[in-house]
């Protein structure tokens, strides 16, 4: 009898072929099932098994990524979080700020009402002369609690969430020349005091220093809280400056100088303003920018090279 041919097997697409080895190599608890799901890859044609692995390694970097994009969003809506937390600290602790009286006035009017809602129509009807006297009541109350918020004086600059300090490392050129025992620094020269007197306001750890391929740097962490900055005077040429409004970084440079800086910052930038030259000061652009940690930035300082700002 002659032999009956066998029929030839049927051939899935590697890409769907790779899903189903996938979840059977590394979600497969059977140890039998994942030695078989082995055996069948390795009797696959060479071309096959590199497809194959493309494919397990695409997956499991799309896996990866929304992993990483799922704790970004975390991370956010706990910065959001900590943000309300501080600013509710904040107004609370601030001599002449809001008192605990009012501070949940909100979630009680909001309470009051869901409980009203909650009635049965029944009881309403059993009790219609004490729900009118009731609704009354928690008329009055409200009205009252709604005339002492506005009576209560607002502070100026007060929002909703209060913008956290910006964590930066200025990183300066080392401009020091030293001649045996004497030393210049025409850097200090030109602002008319040590750039480390300048940034101490807001200057947190004790200046360090890097090493670079164009030469050394000293390097400043900066914390820059909201509402403050530093600024450097240029007389005519205008002003360098760092400032935080409301959590964008703002940088005051000479109109010039912003020239070169707005082609790098397009990525981050808000707004620019223009700022007339005013009591011996030369104009300058204020770029209020949206920075996030690991952004880096370098602001021109002519002959002296470039100022390092990086976002820590």
């Amino acid at each position: 009898m002659p032999n009956e041919a066998k029929p030839a097997p049927e051939r899935i697409n590697p890409g769907k072929r790779a899903r189903q080895l996938f979840g059977e190599l590394f979600a497969a608890k059977n140890p039998k099932a994942r030695a078989k799901a082995m055996q069948e890859f390795a009797a696959l044609a060479p071309g096959e098994q590199t497809f194959i692995q493309c494919e397990l390694l695409y997956l499991n970097l799309l896996s990866q990524e929304r992993v990483v994009t799922g704790l970004q969003d975390l991370s956010d809506q706990l910065d959001d979080e900590t943000a309300l937390v501080v600013e509710t600290l904040d107004r609370l602790s601030t001599p002449g700020g809001d008192s605990l009286e009012g501070l949940f006035d909100d979630h009680d009017e909001q309470a009051d009402e869901d409980d009203n809602d909650d009635v049965d129509s029944d009881d309403e009807e059993q009790d219609d002369d004490d729900d009118d006297e009731d609704e009354d009541d928690d008329s009055g109350e409200r009205r009252r609690r709604r005339r002492r918020r506005r009576r209560r004086p607002l502070r100026a600059g007060r929002r909703r969430m209060t913008a956290l300090a910006i964590l930066i490392d200025l990183v300066v050129p080392v401009t020091r020349i030293q001649l045996g025992s004497i030393v210049f620094d025409p850097l200090e020269q030109a602002l008319g005091r040590p750039l480390s007197e300048v940034l101490s306001p807001v200057c947190v750890t004790p200046k360090t220093q890097r090493t670079t391929d164009t030469g050394p740097r000293d390097v400043y962490r900066l914390s820059i809280g909201a509402g403050e900055g530093v600024s450097i005077a240029l007389g005519e040429l205008g002003a360098l400056g760092l400032a935080n409004e409301g959590g964008l970084l703002v940088i005051t440079v000479p109109s010039l100088a912003a020239t070169l800086l707005l082609p790098r910052l397009q990525r981050i930038l808000v707004q620019e303003e223009r700022v007339p030259a005013s009591q011996g000061v030369g104009e300058v652009k204020r770029l209020r920018c949206k920075v996030s940690r690991g952004d880096r930035l370098a602001l021109p300082l002519g002959r002296f090279g470039e100022l390092g700002v990086e976002v820590v």
